[in-house]
């Protein structure tokens, strides 16, 4: 592979963007003249935001790479998910809205035929029922899935604390015109603005309202017609598409300020006969914004042949393109006029030949990005030679891509390198989105001036070799990691040869999972509402708050458990506050309301999780207590804890699930499935006796669960019997579970004690305090229990 010494070169010339590249989207670079000083770059800020390659935003260099789209896989063999298959739905129109995760389920509304709009919903996002919701009456009965129009393009604000507004949307007003509503469920609306729209014409195909959290700004996505007078609405018709914001909807619904409003004319005025806007929807994802684009091609051109629902199309047809922009910059437009569509429009006889339509959003689900669409088996303009019969053959599809799968850059057999723009580390390690199963990949650290960092260059890295992740580590043959250099600008340098690169993204402290010492293993079980006034003493330890338990035991990380995350801002501000100076901590979570039981949503929760480990860093997890007995009695089940997934948006990857799994309960039927769901479990021995078992149920569980992290309770009382924990059995479970903890088998260990026990605490405490800090592995590891 090439050295970077042909690319420092240009560095020192003070080119930030030279390109090699080929394909649509080759970047531009300038020079400094021979004469002039070079303009050093100023560090980007980019903290653990992931990096998507879909632009140059990172990108300072790139050579022998082309940027390419990346490929969607159909599901279903290509075939629909959804038909026209109720009396009341008719396949000459059906029109996807939205589709997204709320409760542990895909939730979706489409457009059945010109008047009516229905709903469907999904366990596994494949398979969907379209339940009998019996709002609306239809040939004398309620028995269908007939829903409002004003809920099509739907999306569950994140931004609102008022559950009767969670749910908003913009609609097509009767004036064709964009108007605005709110809704507890999705099914029942409350209009903004007394009912009048807030935009000018036109606003009849799919309208979008989104909450954008880094500008703080509700966007609004409509069409709109550049066509004059007599042109609107008919084959002369120009239609082009506007984007505005809005801070807030509620107050001021009707005060947006435009953003953007155009039109495809690159190419001159007549650009309209070969593409139009028909939409153009917004999606936010990792810092970029991308525009969901349905265009239309070559429109009214219907000399291919009359009705057709066999042969596929090229003129008057229907096509699906992203763009890219960051901010309020204008869209990058370069896979439309590279005539890449991001869903290829399916061959002769499929149903998604002459259109591809695609929802208002994305799903990210289980690693992938879900994209719903629907798709059509005839041309646009059909209708005007076929009125009145049959016309487009309608339904509903889905295609998946790689998580962050949407652009790449690409070095084929020559070898390729991509230089960042110099940023400050500030984690200790990277992660790597990469496809190198054909080849080879590795990565050098550069300081500010483009120089290799000794021992992270490009001899000392390990390539990765036919290899293929979502997350790859590099490492170093001196270095497992970047810790030496955090704190310091850095960039990075790629190399690659018949590999695809399409992100990385800087990794927390946190998330190492490697600890020095025994000590930075240890956690402390802390219930805030417990806690008494005044400093308590180990003799007191149960009446202790969570700060003074972990000071008492001398640990640094805490479980807030008990009652868990309270149900109101103060009271979590409260709890958390004493606790903020501790290395690591985990909240348990109750389900939202009362009773702790069904329907298990945790949205109002998760909502607070949220906004607490935005100001504490440190939280790194949430806690279901006791899943495996009263939860599994209570009906939790594993789409409970993807409900929680999903509340935990990439931004928050890094607060793991945990699991509190009882080594009684593994034989249960189910928990198997439970524990699939779960980043940690959480293994606790709830009867002494068993303590003779500890290391054999560690084993079980890693045979069951490969590669899933195990965190350790320690009881210092017997609950299972009912009676203070015996010292040589608290002893010999600290013992394994350091033995364990040395071996690298568990992740963690929790002492847990509600029962004041002056003896077993202060065992525990003196243990703590002989051994913590041992360096981990440091001591000879036996075999396991079941070797």
């Amino acid at each position: 592979m090439n050295s970077f010494g042909e690319l420092n070169r240009f560095l020192a010339l003070g080119i930030v963007g030279f390109s090699m590249a080929a394909g649509p989207l080759a970047g531009h670079f300038a020079t400094a003249m021979p004469d002039q000083e070079p303009s050093p770059e100023r560090p980007l800020a980019i903290g653990f935001q992931k990096q998507l390659l879909v632009d140059d935003h990172i990108v300072a260099q790139r050579a022998n790479v082309s940027r390419e789209l990346g490929g969607v896989t159909k599901a279903n063999g290509g075939k629909p998910l959804i038909v026209a298959d109720r009396p009341w739905e008719n396949a000459d129109l059906i029109r996807l809205g939205a589709v997204f995760r709320d409760g542990g389920r895909f939730r979706m509304w489409y457009q059945m035929n010109d008047t009516l709009f229905g709903y469907a919903e999904s366990e596994d996002g494949l398979r969907w029922t379209k339940p009998n919701l019996g709002f609306y009456e239809h040939a004398g009965s309620k028995d269908n899935n007939i829903v409002d129009s004003r809920g099509l393009t739907c999306f569950l604000d994140p931004h609102e604390t008022d559950p009767a507004h969670r749910y908003k949307a913009a609609y097509a007003h009767e004036s064709v015109k964009a108007a605005l509503a709110g809704s507890p469920d999705g099914f029942h609306w409350t209009p903004y603005n007394r009912g009048e729209p807030v935009t000018h014409r036109a606003a009849d195909t799919i309208n979008q309202l989104l909450w954008d959290e880094e500008a703080r700004v509700y966007r609004l996505y409509t069409r709109t017609d550049f066509g004059q007078g007599m042109y609107a609405g008919t084959l002369e018709e120009n239609r082009g598409t506007r984007d505005m914001i809005n801070p807030d909807v509620k107050t001021n619904p009707a005060a947006w300020k435009t953003v953007r409003e155009w039109k495809f004319d690159r190419e001159g005025r007549w650009e309209y006969k070969r593409r139009q806007v028909y939409s153009l929807n917004g999606w936010i994802h990792e810092g970029v914004h991308f525009g969901l684009l349905w265009c239309y091609e070559w429109a009214g051109a219907l000399g291919e042949g009359p009705y057709d629902l066999q042969k596929k199309h090229e003129r008057d047809v229907m096509n699906f393109y992203i763009a890219t922009m960051r901010g309020d910059a204008m869209w990058d437009l370069s896979w439309v006029y590279a005539e890449k569509p991001l869903i290829p429009r399916g061959p002769d006889g499929s149903f998604d030949k002459d259109w591809v339509q695609p929802a208002p959003s994305i799903v990210t689900w289980q690693d992938q990005h879900w994209l719903y669409y629907s798709g059509s088996k005839e041309r646009h303009d059909i209708y005007r030679i076929r009125e009145g019969q049959s016309r487009w053959g309608c339904s509903i599809g889905l295609a998946t891509l790689r998580l962050d799968g949407f652009v790449c850059l690409m070095a084929r057999t020559e070898p390729g390198t991509v230089v960042t723009k110099p940023f400050t580390l500030e984690g200790s390690q990277v992660e790597i989105n990469a496809d190198a199963r054909n080849g080879e990949l590795l990565v050098e650290v550069l300081d500010e001036t483009g120089q290799p960092m000794p021992g992270f260059t490009r001899r000392e890295a390990v390539a990765f070799k036919a290899a293929d992740g979502l997350r790859l580590q590099p490492r170093w043959e001196a270095h497992g990691d970047l810790e030496p250099l955090k704190g310091k600008v850095v960039r990075f340098g790629f190399h690659l040869q018949n590999a695809r690169l399409y992100a990385f993204q800087v990794v927390p402290p946190k998330a190492r999972g490697k600890p020095m010492a025994v000590r930075d293993l240890m956690w402390v079980w802390g219930n805030p509402e417990m806690a008494e006034d005044g400093a308590q003493t180990l003799a007191a330890f149960a009446r202790a708050g969570p700060a003074q338990r972990a000071l008492l035991l001398g640990v640094p990380n805490i479980v807030m458990a008990g009652q868990g995350v309270p149900g109101d801002d103060h009271r979590a501000d409260a709890f958390a506050r004493p606790v903020a100076e501790f290395k690591r901590l985990v909240w348990e979570i109750a389900p939202d309301g009362e009773g702790g039981g069904p329907p298990f949503v945790y949205r109002d929760r998760l909502a607070r999780i949220r906004r607490l480990a935005d100001r504490y860093p440190q939280i790194e997890g949430v806690l279901l207590d006791d899943m495996s007995t009263l939860g599994m009695d209570k009906g939790f089940k594993p789409e409970h804890i993807r409900h929680i997934r999903e509340l935990l948006p990439e931004k928050y990857r890094s607060v793991k699930i945990w699991g509190v799994v009882y080594t009684m309960s593994l034989n249960r039927p189910g928990i198997g499935d439970l524990i699939e769901e779960l980043d940690v479990i959480n293994l606790w021995t709830w009867h002494a006796k068993d303590i003779m078992e500890l290391e054999k149920n560690v084993a079980r569980c890693e045979r069951s669960f490969p590669g899933k992290a195990i965190v350790l309770g320690l009881y210092l009382y017997d609950y299972g019997g009912g009676r203070r924990m015996p010292l040589d059995l608290l002893q010999r479970q600290c013992e394994a579970a350091l033995k364990l903890a040395h071996a690298g088998r568990i992740q963690g260990m929790v002492f847990l004690t509600i029962s004041d026990d002056p003896e077993a605490v202060s065992w525990t405490a003196g243990w703590i305090e002989r051994i913590g800090g041992q360096e981990l592995g440091a001591r000879s590891i036996q075999p396991r229990a079941d070797e």
